[in-house]
């Protein structure tokens, strides 16, 4: 009997050839101070989700990019997000999938 394999989640990946604007959002100096140790939070990465945009006569995809932020006490990490997209993802993640 052969293997079950489950079929890749989510949505397919939006076409390359629609033209992307680029949302980034980065914490403030403030922000980027470790509660632990007072040592300034480094870059390690960055959260990118898309969002298709429809506007009358014309498309576009809005890439929302998070910064994220680490200490090198290895004790928090920190992602900035925008309150909008976080009640668009609470929705989402809401919503029943038939």
């Amino acid at each position: 009997m052969p293997a079950h394999t489950r079929k890749k989640g989510g949505r397919k990946t939006l076409p390359k050839a629609l033209p992307r604007v680029e949302v980034v959002y980065e914490s403030g100096a403030a922000a980027r101070i470790c509660p632990h140790d007072g040592a300034t939070l480094a870059e390690i990465g960055e959260v990118t989700s898309e969002q298709l945009d429809i506007i009358p006569a014309k498309i576009q995809v809005i890439r929302h990019i998070r910064k994220q932020y680490a200490c090198k006490c290895g004790q928090c990490i920190r992602t900035k997000m925008d309150s909008k997209l976080m009640i668009s993802l609470q929705w989402s993640a809401n919503v029943k999938r038939t």
